[in-house]
């Protein structure tokens, strides 16, 4: 196996340690290092341990604010760059006939945290959704082929815990309005699932972002 040191220098189009795109290759090419002392970014559970009895670590890249970045003639040769393109990808169908889109988990995801987290109700994402998917088709599709690999961040399990969360939230979409159908479209979707508790989903797992609990403070 080999023991060669890798790192991570870019996540969902965040940066560690630089505040715009331009920084960010500029640290690259000055070879400077985006590694730091976590401090209080980072709270640790189990007594600094992990589920493993391994210890956290102590020192990260912290990602800063979202910015979206597409190819342009840069100073950093594409040799020295390792793409890793991160979505949800569904793996699962509701029968042999009817597939469920990535764009509902997304969307279920985006409802449950902007409204936990940002203070949105589901009728304003819901309306918002339009605005996100022209930036997708003109930011990220274009460009996702381009990776070097694909990350599926999708679990099985997701939508079972996400209901829970999800259905008070769309159940508060008012009747007479735009967003009432597509709301009506996201509760009927969610009763094809039995829900299930998260206390058994780690604290450093993704989906924790989005229904609490997480380790990390966002």
């Amino acid at each position: 196996m080999d023991a060669s040191p890798i790192a991570i220098v870019g996540v969902s189009c965040r940066f560690a340690s630089a505040p715009d795109p331009g920084a960010f290759w500029r640290m690259i090419m000055h070879r400077a290092s985006g590694i730091a002392p976590l401090g209080e970014e980072l709270s640790l559970p189990y007594g600094g341990r992990n589920l493993f009895d391994a210890p956290y670590p102590t020192h990260g890249a912290l990602l800063g604010p979202l910015y979206a970045f597409v190819p342009r003639e840069q100073d950093v040769p594409r040799e020295l760059t390792y793409k890793i393109y991160v979505s949800a990808l569904t793996t699962i169908n509701i029968d042999n006939h009817n597939w469920i889109p990535t764009t509902d988990i997304r969307l279920l995801r985006r409802i449950v945290r902007d409204y936990k987290y940002r203070g949105y109700s589901a009728r304003e994402t819901i309306a918002r959704c339009p605005s996100v998917v022209r930036g997708e088709t003109r930011w990220v599709y274009p460009f996702q082929e381009e990776a070097d690999v694909m990350f599926n961040s999708a679990l099985i399990f997701e939508f079972a815990v996400l209901k829970r969360h999800a259905e008070p939230i769309l159940q508060e979409v008012p009747k007479f309005c735009d967003e009432y159908t597509e709301a009506h479209r996201l509760l009927k979707f969610l009763q094809y699932f039995v829900p299930i508790p998260e206390r058994e989903i780690p604290p450093t797992s993704f989906l924790r972002e989005f229904v609490g609990g997480s380790s990390f403070r966002y």
